[in-house]
């Protein structure tokens, strides 16, 4: 038996909630389980010469695509957005602002 936004569904069809994500009876067995993506923001939103957050890494484009993006296409996102900041803090090694005591 399903239920749709907290009604009760006697043709047991699974739902969808109110955020997309369907609902499965809780007999029903599922081939995969994948959990939710968390949002890589660390609330340092900057955005470099390049147009990639210094925070997390995203670009802007996928920070103002995130909430509609599948989980699959998150995990994606967080993965390219970690190699970024690999690659961004290995060509900034070193850098830092000094100030002159001149």
């Amino acid at each position: 038996m399903g239920v749709i936004h907290g009604r009760f569904d006697p043709s047991g069809a699974a739902s969808y909630s109110a955020a997309g994500r369907i609902r499965r009876n809780p007999g029903e067995a599922q081939s995969k389980v994948e959990p939710m993506v968390d949002s890589p923001c660390i609330k340092i939103c900057e955005l470099n010469g390049d147009g990639v957050c210094v925070g997390c890494g995203r670009t802007r484009a996928e920070i103002a695509g995130w909430i509609s993006m599948a989980d699959a296409q998150k995990a994606q996102v967080v993965e390219l957005a970690e190699k970024r900041k690999r690659a961004w803090s290995a060509s900034h090694k070193g850098d830092c602002l000094i100030a002159s005591s001149e």
